[in-house]
């Protein structure tokens, strides 16, 4: 349009013949030129408008103008969304913002890099494809030679034999012994393939260009996108797939900043991520039921009841009932609502029992020692009829025996707990006085003051059951507490170097690694359900203080439940309800499946697992329900779809074309089956997102993070007597001994 304007200017400006009376003076005057503004015509036509010929060519130019900017706005214009049959479409980076995946730090999802640099990765993953089949070609050559090799030495040890045995010179016997040797150990040790000795081939050249070229790609900066919000997030990716590498490393790598919980299996992200994280500040802490060599931390779960306290039956109750709903069912039925009732008395028993006989409970309580002492009750007995039963008359002779117990005696007791702002053991002095103000209401405090009410009236009841009814709840206790019975698990849950309050509410932000070995899989998925529930039952208790009408938290750190191999958790029915309201609390949970079978077969196909996540990524599926739930959750798009129509005349033929709308997949199952390198991430309310996979180990932002995990956990609580771990020390000795003699000394190497 401002060359139209000028043009119509200049047109004035020679009609008039740069007469300076009616034109004025020019903009721009010199000896060589005189120009114009472009809109000074405008001003002209507002004095001069009466004389039409000045302004025919004007107009016209101006006109010219106006159809061109026309013309530029139609070819410019967007193309109409077609939104008649759905109007799915693939996030673009403005909706990222929106979606609040731009952030400094977070749960680490994706890659979003420029298409420039996603085509350098495109054209690294072809050639790493025609590098391995170079390689594996070169490899099958070498194996077929050396097939052929290793069948003609055998042969030429014969020859060589009888050589040997009929030659009598000894300079010749001494030469075939030689060759009889390496043929020997040539045939027991054969050599591998090295691509090194194929230098100066094809094969080599494609290994040694891919190499350079990864080189240099880690050295470029890329994109990742994270989620900071306080949502939760569910993966569901096929084993082998990628999650390690692409979405749990690079989180723990930095990414998330406050506290964690990681459901380590074989210890991979301990190895690769701890040191990583204690060196950002964080108390890095492993919890291995089984380890045997003192590197685990310990946690005894009978800790986190604080006796001689109001919430003592609570979290007894809690605690209780997780252990006797040992499958996770989460609707407990009569036996295991009576089991529950049973351990818990057990608990609150030996718990209070220990600070009044200490002669006879000279050790805190444990789960080994509930399991013990439930263990210890059971007998089989011979009916009349010659059946042999389960009972529980040494239970219940030894309940009718502490129905009675004084917990309290009248001097009082002095109660050992941890307090966790001095983070020191304390001592508080706990009295009979102290016991009646906790239940008022307590009737059997007036005649046994000493007699904590709730334990003698779960002794009455226990005691009341029939021996057959009784034998079975007992029983089923046991079952609950078996696994207790293993001297390591028992020995890792004697103490409590840490607790659960420490996650969220130490000085420092803490992380946790919770390993398990794949053959005590399923083993050890009690205690580890027995962790995170009551996790969850410790933190949601209160969600904070109000001031001036706003909501100030109790807790210090966010916390990360980063469970991988959600499934191998086993039935966690009661953790699952609660994903719709623990956002509130704190808690961020980041739940990783191998598919939706895996999560229906525990849960039901009705379960809200997926409905109460937020934002949900999706691998190359490899089942077919995963894959359909995944083309469901993407959405439709609505596509053009042109038809042509030939009909034959007797003289002309002719051909007929129809436009009509139709519904298409954004990206149907087979497509999302066909994903190589690609991940889709679905958020509530938002677009999805198509983005790339990471992979830590190809760009140095993460490889320079990577450092020695410690050689044994951190521990929050170092008493010397109470959390002595002579194991742990022997560890550290070692190291210390270890660093001192790599230590550079000075003295001694300046005489060299």
């Amino acid at each position: 349009m401002l060359w139209a304007m000028q043009k119509a200017t200049n047109s004035i400006v020679e009609a008039l013949n740069y007469n300076i009376y009616y034109l004025g003076a020019p903009t721009i005057s010199n000896e060589y030129m005189q120009w114009y503004h472009p809109f000074k015509c405008i001003t002209w036509f507002l004095y001069y408008h009466e004389a039409n010929y000045l302004f025919t060519n004007a107009i016209m130019w101006v006109g010219f103008g106006l159809f061109l900017i026309f013309i530029i706005a139609l070819l410019l214009k967007p193309k109409a969304l077609l939104t008649s049959h759905g109007s799915a479409r693939w996030a673009e980076y403005k909706d990222l913002l929106k979606m609040n995946l731009i952030s400094s730090n977070g749960v680490t999802i994706g890659l979003y890099d420029s298409p420039f640099k996603r085509s350098l990765t495109k054209q690294l993953r072809r050639l790493e494809v025609k590098k391995n089949e170079k390689l594996a070609y070169a490899e099958m050559e070498f194996d077929e030679k050396q097939d052929k090799v290793l069948d003609r030495i055998p042969e030429k040890i014969t020859v060589w034999l009888e050589e040997y045995n009929a030659n009598t010179d000894p300079k010749r016997r001494k030469v075939l012994g030689q060759k009889i040797k390496q043929a020997q150990a040539y045939l027991k040790n054969p050599p591998k393939f090295d691509i090194k000795k194929y230098c100066w081939t094809p094969t080599y050249y494609y290994d040694f260009f891919y190499k350079f070229l990864v080189k240099l790609y880690k050295k470029l900066p890329h994109f990742y996108l994270r989620d900071n919000s306080n949502k939760h997030l569910a993966v569901v990716a096929p084993t082998r797939s990628g999650k390690g590498v692409g979405l749990i490393i690079p989180t723990l790598l930095g990414s998330w900043k406050s506290s964690v919980i990681v459901n380590d299996i074989k210890s991979e992200n301990w190895g690769v991520t701890a040191g990583y994280r204690k060196k950002m500040g964080h108390v890095a802490i492993k919890f291995e039921p089984t380890s045997d060599d003192g590197s685990s931390a310990r946690w005894n779960p009978l800790d986190e009841i604080p006796i001689g306290n109001p919430m003592e039956v609570s979290k007894a109750q809690n605690l209780a009932q997780i252990i006797a709903d040992y499958e996770g069912k989460g609707n407990p039925d009569h036996w295991t609502s009576n089991a529950t009732n049973v351990i818990m008395t057990v608990i609150l028993h030996l718990k209070y029992a220990h600070y009044t006989d200490p002669e006879n409970y000279p050790t805190p309580p444990t789960l080994y020692s509930v399991a013990s002492f439930l263990k210890s009750s059971i007998s089989v007995e011979q009916d009349k009829d010659g059946v042999y039963k389960q009972t529980a008359k040494g239970f219940v002779e030894a309940a009718k025996g502490l129905v009675m117990y004084e917990h309290v005696p009248p001097e009082g007791i002095d109660i050992v707990e941890w307090n966790t702002k001095t983070c020191s053991y304390e001592t508080r002095h706990f009295t009979q006085e102290d016991l009646r103000a906790i239940y008022p209401q307590a009737t059997s405090l007036n005649s046994m003051p000493g007699t904590h009410p709730i334990i003698y009236q779960a002794f009455v009841e226990i005691t009341s059951k029939p021996d057959n009814e009784l034998g079975s709840i007992v029983s089923t206790a046991n079952t609950a507490l078996k696994e207790y019975l293993d001297p390591l698990l028992a020995y890792n849950t004697s103490v409590s170097d840490f607790c659960i309050d420490d996650l969220m509410n130490y000085k420092k932000p803490v992380s946790l690694y919770l390993v398990t070995p794949p053959s005590d899989l399923l083993r050890l998925a009690p205690i580890f359900r027995l962790f995170f529930e009551m996790m969850v039952k410790h933190h949601a208790r209160s969600i904070g203080t109000y001031v001036n009408g706003q909501a100030k938290s109790n807790y210090k750190h966010n916390c990360l439940f980063l469970m991988d191999e959600f499934s191998s958790l086993g039935n966690l029915q009661s953790f699952a309800a609660t994903l719709s309201y623990i956002a509130g609390y704190g808690m961020k949970v980041f739940l990783i499946n191998q598919g939706l079978p895996q999560i229906n077969g525990i849960y039901g196909k009705d379960n809200q697992i997926l409905m109460n996540c937020h934002l949900k990524i999706f691998y190359a599926p490899n089942d077919n329900d995963t894959a359909q739930y995944a083309e469901t959750e993407i959405g439709k798009a609505t596509i053009e779809s042109k038809s042509k129509t030939r009909n034959a005349g007797r003289f002309i033929g002719y051909t007929s074309t129809s436009t009509s709308q139709m519904a298409r997949s954004l990206m149907t199952a087979d497509e999302l089956k066909r994903m190589e390198d690609q991940e889709v991430i679905i958020a509530s309310g938002s677009l999805p997102v198509l983005t790339d996979k990471i992979k830590y180990y190809e760009n140095n932002y993460y490889l320079k993070k990577l450092i020695n995990a410690p050689i044994v956990s951190n521990v929050i609580r170092t008493d010397p007597v109470r959390n002595a771990n002579a194991k742990r020390e022997a560890l550290l000795s070692k190291q210390a001994s270890q660093t001192s003699s790599d230590t550079f000394t000075y003295d001694k190497n300046i005489k060299k």
